[in-house]
């Protein structure tokens, strides 16, 4: 399987954020929400930064009010969650804020950022077995559809940063027009990824038990 190469992602990454987001302060990246992260983004992240994954992410389990919150169906965590119901993840600061969220409240990994945030303020749902969409998700504005891996997808407004996110509050319809084509492949190659981790769910944990590899985060919370 072919995935984007770092380049390309960060280029599709800036059209979705559109104007870099506004002045906000790094609203999203102060969200208690878990930020999933995929074994492409640990490797372009430590690429990157050339930090070892355990000093910016863990493989930990999803808070429980999180899983009351969104459910079992929700977006990734079923398809990230190893066996033993931990989930790849980012590390948050004693603050709450991301690990990644620098000085001036913005994003100090954003040309590498995982495809979580790149894709912000949409997520995506795919099409059940039926091509039929749940009915109690909230569509993007201009409803933007797609065919990924041969199976209908359609953008949402990503419904836990409502109010707090100015993009997400006043400009996703503009973003929608400007950049749905954009999202849409940013939402491909996260299932592609998503694909690929399927079958590497247990190589990918052995990983992080490795010397250097933060083996002190296994089972966290």
């Amino acid at each position: 399987m072919t995935l984007p190469d770092d380049a390309t992602l960060a280029a599709l990454g800036r059209r979705v954020d559109f104007r870099e987001c506004g002045p906000c302060g790094g609203a999203c990246c102060r969200m208690p929400w878990t930020v999933f992260v995929t074994p492409r983004d640990v490797e372009r992240l430590e690429r990157a930064t050339g930090r070892a994954r355990a000093s910016f992410a863990r493989l930990a389990p999803l808070p429980a009010w999180e899983r009351e919150a969104f459910g079992e169906g929700n977006l990734l965590f079923t398809r990230v969650a190893l066996a033993d119901g931990r989930v790849p993840q980012l590390l948050k600061r004693e603050d709450g804020a991301c690990v990644f969220l620098d000085a001036a409240g913005g994003c100090g990994v954003h040309a590498s950022k995982p495809l979580m945030c790149r894709l912000f303020p949409f997520y995506y749902e795919m099409a059940g077995d039926d091509g039929a969409f749940d009915p109690r998700e909230r569509p993007s504005p201009a409803g933007t559809r797609g065919q990924v891996l041969g199976r209908p997808l359609r953008l949402l407004v990503d419904r836990g940063h409502e109010g707090r996110c100015p993009i997400a509050t006043d400009r996703i319809a503009e973003v929608e027009r400007e950049a749905g084509d954009a999202a849409l492949a940013l939402a491909q190659a996260f299932e592609e990824d998503l694909t690929r981790f399927a079958g590497e769910k247990e190589a990918y944990a052995a990983q992080w038990k490795r010397p250097g590899r933060g083996s002190s985060d296994i089972g966290s919370s």
